[in-house]
C-alpha cells in the first residue's frame, strides 16, 4: 500500500481537482461533466478497446479521498491521462476533444501556480498529447445503439463532418447532449466559419465517412421520435421508466420468465428490427410495443414498480404514435431552401432532411439495392474500378440518385510488407463509406468470404463477371491487416438475414496466393529496414493509385501454396496413366454459361484426377464461357469460333471429353478403399450376429423366467390346497 501523502499535498491535489471541476470555456460554460465518469462499457465498448488506462476526476477523487497517492508525480499522471484518453479517443475537430485541450491547459497553469509559489516543488508534467483526428467512436447518432459493423478494426478516418456529430460523445465519462453543434462549439468558431456552416452550395457531398449516413424514411423518423419521448419519461424521483425494458432478463436469473413469457422481447430486439427495416408503419411498430409491456404485465404482480411503469409507458407510447400518426410525411423530408436558418440548424442537419430513401435504383437496366456489390468509377485508374457495397441509396429533393457505399481495397492500394501474399482476386473491407452519384457506377460485381469461396460460387448472378474473395480488415490509419470474424459485421443491416445459393465444390478448393504486384517497386538492393516506397494518394476521392511495400526477404513464389497442395497417394499398381490438363478456373473476366451442366466442383474433380488418375473420374459435361466483346476480333476471324444464340464468341475450358476413352484407363475405387469397405462390411456382419445372438438369448431367459414364474405359482397353490385341508380336518 503506497505510503499517505502529507496534508499539504493533499491540499494542493484537491485544489487542482477542483479547479478541474469548476473549469468553462469561452462561452461560461461548465465542461467537466464529460470527464467525470467512464464512459459505459455497454454502448463504448470500443473505448476500452483502445484506451489501455482509463481514468476519470471522480477515480482522482476518490484516490485523494482515500489517501492512495504516495506522491505527487502519481496525482499529476492520472490528471493528465484524462486529456489524453479524450484526445486519442475524439476528432480533432469534435466538441469534446475541445474540452479537453481546455481543461488541460486549466491543469497545467494550476501546476505552475503551486509551483511558483513554492507550495510543491518542481513537478514534470507528462506530455500525454495522442490525438484521433479519425476516431472510430465518438458515439451514434439519435441515441440509438451501435451497429455491428461498427469496428475499430477497420481505423475509418472520418473528416469533420456536421451531420455525424454524436448526440452523445465520450471524453472519459458518460454521455453529454451536443445537439449538433452546441453553444460551446460555437464560441470556437469564426464569423466566416458560421457563414459556411449554413451554406449548402459549400458542402462537400462527397466527404469521407466513419459510418453510412442516417437515411430514415418518414416512418422511421416517426418511430424514433416515439422512442426518444418513452427514454425521457422519468418517475417523481427522477428514475428512468424505461431501463428495465431495454434488455431481456437473464435466463440464469429468471427462468421462470422464458416458460411464462411465450414470445419475449425487449427493446433490443425493436431497435434491429427498424435498424433492418422491417417495421413498415406504425402499427407494426406499436404492436411489438404492446407486446413488450403486455409481456411485463403478465409476469410481474398487478401494483408492482415495473407493472405500473409498464401500464404509464404504454399510454404514452400510444399517445405519441397517435401524435406522429397526424402528422405528413413532408415534414420529415424538407428541402434545404425552406428550412428555418436557425442557430440550431446545420448543413449535415439540412441535409439529412432533404434525403428520400428509395428501396431500389434503376441505372443503364440494371437495379441496385442495399447490399449489392459494384465497380465504381476509379478517377485514379479507369482500369481498376472501385469496389464497393452499397449500404444507403436515396434521391435529393431536386431529383438526383444517390448510393453510399463502403470501399473495398486491393492489394496494390495498401501499405504491406514485401513478404506478404495474398490470394488472386483478393481484396480488404476498409472504414471508407463514401457518398456516389448513381451515375458513377459501372457495372455490378461480387465479394465473397473466404469460407464460402473455397467452397463454391454464387447463382443466380445475372451478368456478373468479377468475384473476389475477402478475409481481412485493412486499417488505413495503421496499416495493418485484421482478419474479420463475422462477415455479417460487415455488410448492411437490411441483408444480414438473407443468403444466397451457389454451385457448390465437390471439395473445399483454396484460391493460390501470389506474391505482392508491389514488389517491382522495391529498388534495388533493399533490404530489411530501409524506408518503405513512396505511396501515390492521386485525387482524393479515391483509393491511393499506388500504395506502399515496406522492404524485407521477399519469399519464394513457389513455395506460397505448397500448404495447400494435396498429397498424392502412392500408386496402386505400378501401370502407367494417361495424364490429362489440369483445369484451372477461368479468368474473373469471363463470364460462365452453367447452361451446360458442370458446376465448379466438377472442374475441380479434373484437376485432381489428373494428379492422381487411380481415383474415380466421373464423366463432366463440357463447359463454356462468353468472351467479352470478342476480346476485339474481327467478324472475319470471329467466324471461325462457335458462338451463341446471340452471336457472342465461345470458348471452351477443356477439349471434348472421351466417353469411351483408351483401354488401359483405370476406373473404379482404389484397393486401399475397397480392403477398407470390405473390412466395415465384415464388421456389420459380425455385430449383427452378436446382436443376434443376444436377442436369442434374451428370449431364452425371458421364457425360462417365465416358466419358474409358473412352477412357483403352481406350488403355491398345492400348498395352499394343503393347509386348507389340514384345517377342515
Amino acid at each position: 500500500m503506497p505510503a499517505p501523502s502529507d496534508r499539504r499535498v493533499q491540499k494542493a491535489m484537491q485544489s487542482i481537482l477542483d479547479a478541474m471541476y469548476d473549469a468553462r470555456d469561452k462561452k461560461d460554460q461548465a465542461i467537466s461533466g464529460i470527464f467525470e465518469d467512464l464512459p459505459d462499457r455497454k454502448h463504448f465498448p470500443d473505448y476500452y478497446d483502445l484506451v489501455k488506462r482509463p481514468m476519470s476526476l471522480n477515480i482522482i477523487q476518490e484516490n485523494i479521498k482515500k489517501n492512495l497517492y504516495s506522491g505527487f508525480t502519481e496525482f499529476v499522471q492520472d490528471c493528465s491521462q484524462i486529456a489524453y484518453n479524450a484526445k486519442l479517443y475524439n476528432r480533432r475537430n469534435s466538441l469534446i476533444y475541445q474540452h479537453a485541450c481546455i481543461l488541460e491547459d486549466t491543469f497545467r497553469k494550476d501546476i505552475d501556480d503551486l509551483m511558483k509559489a513554492g507550495t510543491i516543488g518542481d513537478i514534470e508534467v507528462p506530455m500525454k498529447t495522442e490525438s484521433n483526428p479519425g476516431s472510430p467512436g465518438g458515439g451514434s447518432d439519435n441515441g440509438d445503439d451501435k451497429s455491428e459493423d461498427d469496428d475499430v478494426s477497420d481505423g475509418a478516418k472520418s473528416e469533420y463532418d456536421p451531420e455525424d456529430v454524436p448526440v452523445s460523445g465520450v471524453g472519459t465519462g458518460g454521455k453529454v447532449k451536443t445537439g449538433g453543434v452546441g453553444a460551446s462549439q460555437k464560441a470556437l468558431e469564426t464569423e466566416d466559419d458560421k457563414k459556411k456552416r449554413y451554406r449548402p452550395d459549400l458542402m462537400d457531398l462527397k466527404r469521407r465517412r466513419g459510418r453510412p449516413p442516417k437515411v430514415d424514411t418518414p416512418n422511421e423518423a416517426k418511430i424514433k421520435v416515439v422512442l426518444r419521448g418513452l427514454r425521457k419519461e422519468k418517475s417523481k424521483d427522477g428514475r428512468i421508466l424505461f431501463q428495465p425494458f431495454e434488455r431481456l432478463p437473464d435466463v440464469k436469473q429468471y427462468p421462470d420468465y422464458y416458460r411464462d413469457i411465450k414470445d419475449p422481447i425487449s427493446l433490443d430486439q425493436v431497435k434491429k428490427r427498424l435498424k433492418r427495416r422491417e417495421y413498415k408503419n406504425l402499427d407494426s411498430f406499436q404492436a411489438d410495443m404492446d407486446l413488450m409491456f403486455t409481456n411485463a404485465q403478465k409476469f410481474n404482480t398487478e401494483g408492482s414498480e415495473i407493472y405500473k411503469d409498464s401500464v404509464v409507458l404504454q399510454k404514452l407510447c400510444h399517445r405519441n404514435i397517435e401524435i406522429e400518426r397526424q402528422k405528413d410525411d413532408s415534414e420529415y423530408i424538407t428541402g434545404p431552401s425552406s428550412v428555418d436558418m436557425q442557430d440550431s440548424q446545420t448543413p449535415g442537419r439540412m441535409l439529412k432532411m432533404s434525403r428520400l430513401p428509395l428501396e431500389s435504383i434503376e441505372h443503364k437496366g440494371e437495379v441496385y439495392r442495399v447490399g449489392d456489390w459494384v465497380h465504381i468509377v476509379n478517377p485514379n485508374d479507369n482500369t481498376k474500378p472501385i469496389i464497393a457495397q452499397v449500404f444507403r441509396t436515396w434521391k435529393t429533393t431536386e431529383g438526383q440518385k444517390w448510393i453510399n457505399v463502403c470501399w473495398y481495397y486491393r492489394p496494390e492500394q495498401t501499405v504491406h510488407r514485401a513478404d506478404k501474399s495474398f490470394f488472386e482476386n483478393e481484396v480488404f473491407k476498409t472504414g471508407q463509406y463514401r457518398d456516389h452519384q448513381i451515375e458513377e457506377v459501372v457495372e455490378k460485381c461480387f465479394v465473397m468470404f473466404l469460407s464460402r469461396y473455397t467452397r463454391g460460387r454464387p447463382k443466380n448472378v445475372g451478368n456478373i463477371t468479377s468475384i473476389y474473395v475477402c478475409e481481412n480488415r485493412y486499417n488505413e490509419e495503421n496499416k495493418y491487416f485484421n482478419k474479420i470474424k463475422s462477415w455479417k459485421s460487415c455488410v448492411p443491416d437490411e441483408v444480414r438475414g438473407t443468403d444466397y445459393e451457389m454451385f457448390l465444390f465437390e471439395r473445399q478448393q483454396f484460391p493460390l496466393r501470389v506474391p505482392s504486384p508491389l514488389i517491382p517497386l522495391l529498388p534495388a538492393g533493399a533490404k530489411e529496414g530501409d524506408p518503405p516506397t513512396e505511396m501515390q494518394r492521386g485525387k482524393e476521392n479515391a483509393p491511393p493509385t499506388v500504395g506502399s511495400i515496406i522492404p524485407c526477404p521477399i519469399p519464394d513464389p513457389s513455395t506460397l501454396n505448397q500448404a495447400q497442395a494435396e498429397p498424392s497417394p502412392p500408386p496402386c499398381t505400378p501401370a502407367p496413366a494417361p495424364v490429362q490438363p489440369a483445369m484451372k478456373f477461368p479468368p474473373a473476366h469471363l463470364q460462365m454459361q452453367h447452361g451446360g451442366g458442370m458446376q465448379f466442383g466438377q472442374q475441380a474433380a479434373v484437376a485432381r484426377a489428373a494428379s492422381n488418375p487411380q481415383t474415380y473420374q466421373p464423366a463432366i459435361p463440357p463447359c463454356a464461357f462468353i468472351l467479352p466483346q470478342n476480346l476485339g476480333m474481327s467478324e472475319e476471324e470471329s467466324k471461325w469460333f462457335l458462338r451463341d444464340e446471340q452471336g457472342r464468341v465461345l470458348w471452351f475450358s477443356t477439349p471434348p471429353v472421351d466417353p469411351v476413352g483408351p483401354a488401359s484407363r483405370i476406373l473404379g475405387h482404389s484397393l486401399e478403399y475397397l480392403a477398407a469397405k470390405k473390412e466395415i462390411e465384415e464388421k456389420k456382419k459380425r455385430k449383427a450376429r452378436e446382436e443376434a445372438d443376444l436377442g436369442e438369448r434374451k428370449v431364452k431367459r425371458e421364457i425360462g423366467r417365465d416358466e419358474a414364474m409358473l412352477f412357483l405359482v403352481k406350488a403355491l397353490g398345492v400348498m395352499s390346497g394343503n393347509q386348507g385341508g389340514y384345517r377342515q380336518e
